[in-house]
């Protein structure tokens, strides 16, 4: 495909995963005005270590995003990494930086879900052991922490939206998102056709870990578009997952977690200047 012609980016979503990512994606997709990725939702070329030439970045958008009023990628891993602050302030005072928040526990839990589901998370003897043998299911709901330095480096060019606002009313959070980006959002807003990522069941864990090894294997050779197509196929989601959606028992939440997860809450409201503490559990 031939390379875009006009190497400016717009907008980046930038995480957390398991937030609304593909909720937006779905949305933002179905307009013509907006150039994104095709093939596949995340490229991650702005992670440490993962920043290839522009030119292999812009190959994956399409050759006429000249034409569209705005370009940008709706990622979930950026926000993980400190490393992706200097790779995406590089791309220039234009590009503004999206988020997604939900409750730092309900958000750790559908990560927990996932994770397994998609074989990430091979061995699993119950939720404390998982917080245990996984400490990062707990560190990438530390919103404070993560979001800390890129307010640092894009102040009011990082924009905030709530999860709960987004499954409340999620044209209003569509409207806002067009508006920070500058344009009209479209009418009508397209939510019935929004997919949502559930975590569902595994038929079997040897077809989930065979999927983990070509994607991981797709991904380190650069055969994004081709992983794109696999991760769309209602055929193979079909063959390697059943359709009810995938159940962990959460046991009492271990009190050093709580203690972490409220301290980050109350970081995070005095960082953007919002009341969170109804996220706050009981210590």
């Amino acid at each position: 495909m031939k390379r875009c012609s006009v190497p400016v980016l717009d907008f980046v979503f930038i995480g957390p995963g398991r937030s609304g990512t593909t909720y937006m994606h779905s949305v933002i997709r179905q307009d013509a005005r907006i150039a994104l990725p095709q093939g596949i939702k995340e490229t991650n070329h702005f992670l440490t270590g993962g920043k290839e030439s522009e030119d292999r970045f812009w190959h994956y958008f399409p050759a006429d995003c000249a034409t569209r009023a705005r370009r940008g990628e709706v990622a979930n891993m950026y926000v993980y990494d400190p490393g992706a602050i200097p790779n995406l302030a590089s791309m220039g005072a234009q590009l503004t930086l999206h988020t997604i928040l939900r409750n730092p526990f309900d958000r750790l839990v559908s990560s927990l879900r996932f994770r397994l589901a998609a074989g990430e998370i091979t061995h699993f003897a119950g939720f404390e052991d998982a917080l245990n043998r996984y400490p990062d299911l707990v560190e990438q709901s530390a919103y404070a922490t993560l979001l800390g330095p890129y307010m640092a480096q894009f102040g009011e060019r990082l924009k905030v939206y709530a999860f709960d606002d987004l499954m409340s009313s999620p044209d209003s959070v569509v409207r806002q998102f067009y508006a920070n980006i500058g344009l009209d959002a479209p009418h009508p807003i397209p939510l019935e056709r929004v997919d949502r990522n559930i975590a569902r069941t595994p038929r079997s864990r040897l077809l989930v870990r065979l999927g983990r090894l070509v994607s991981d294997s797709l991904r380190a050779v650069g055969m994004l578009r081709l992983l794109g197509r696999i991760k769309d196929s209602r055929l193979v989601s079909r063959l390697v997952y059943c359709e009810d959606p995938l159940r962990v028992e959460v046991s009492d939440w271990p009190a050093g977690v709580v203690a972490r997860l409220n301290d980050e809450i109350d970081q995070l409201s005095r960082l953007l200047g919002r009341d969170f503490s109804h996220w706050k559990r009981p210590g």
